[in-house]
């Protein structure tokens, strides 16, 4: 059995899939292979899914509906999204507005502060216009009435360097990606307060009362046999909650998060609507 994951080997989305690959395996009573497919946001590894055998050897472990929370919003998507099935979702990794360790911004408050002083002399960093970065950010400055300018770049890490030279004042992406390059968090997009990090203030608490996160989960070609898909669900829920699954989650600072796979779907078509949302009333521009 294949688990292809559409974004480069030592990322994210890669090493939440080999932390449970030898329990998802172990559950399905078959040997999964973890490959790397990417380009494209991760859609030409949807594609490969959409396209694929629907005997239940082939899945894809996405984030954020294999690209359909935020994608569709700006470009369009090659594949048609009903034609993967979620299964499970597997992880979070809940929203974090992020500065350089050495920022001489210490809270939300200072960052709202110093934009009303100084209209469009602080920068926002992204991995790309229409990226969840760029638009989430777009939805916090006009939530707060501040002015920044957005500059895209190709990576997490780019805009980390940025930063530390003093380029880019913020970063807004999943806590786990903070705390890998040592960036310090100002708050968090969640409606309650982080495990990982209770002390962070919630955005909400600031006028922008919106919950993002980077979360993932497995999907399948629509198509797959009922069965089959039972237990790829069952086999999902057995290797989130196992112990193991936990620890290497704790080390990676994500959160496990096991949803079958109709709740699941539930999730993605809320987070689709809000995101649309702030793309209308932010005027975020399609990328086609």
């Amino acid at each position: 059995m294949q688990v292809l994951v559409g974004f480069p080997a030592g990322g994210g989305a890669d090493l939440i899939a080999r932390a449970i690959q030898t329990q998802l395996g172990a559950a399905l009573g078959q040997q999964i292979v973890v490959r790397n497919v990417t380009g494209a946001g991760g859609t030409i590894a949807g594609q490969q899914v959409v396209t694929g055998n629907t005997d239940g050897h082939l899945a894809i472990l996405a984030p954020l509906g294999a690209g359909g929370v935020f994608l569709p919003h700006v470009r369009t998507i090659p594949y048609d999204l009903e034609a993967l099935r979620p299964v499970c979702g597997v992880y979070d990794g809940p929203g974090t507005l992020m500065v350089a360790p050495d920022s001489p911004i210490r809270s939300v408050h200072d960052l709202i502060s110093m934009a009303r002083e100084r209209p469009g002399a602080l920068n926002y960093g992204s991995p790309g216009p229409g990226s969840p970065a760029h638009v989430v950010m777009a939805g916090f400055t006009r939530a707060v009435g501040i002015e920044m300018e957005h500059v895209p770049f190709r990576g997490s890490a780019d805009i980390a360097l940025a930063m530390r030279a003093g380029q880019v004042q913020v970063f807004t992406d999943a806590f786990n990606i903070g705390s890998q390059l040592d960036l310090r968090p100002l708050a968090v997009f969640r409606r309650e307060p982080l495990p990982l990090a209770p002390e962070l203030p919630l955005i909400r608490e600031f006028g922008y009362d919106f919950e993002f996160s980077i979360h993932g989960g497995i999907f399948v070609p629509r198509g797959v046999p009922e069965p089959v898909f039972a237990r790829w669900q069952a086999a999902c829920r057995t290797a989130v909650e196992a112990p193991e699954t936990r620890d290497a989650f704790r080390r990676m600072a994500v959160l496990p998060m096991f949803m079958e796979g109709a709740a699941y779907a539930e999730k993605l078509r809320r987070d689709h609507q809000a995101v649309g949302e702030i793309v209308r009333a932010a005027g975020v521009p399609r990328q086609d």
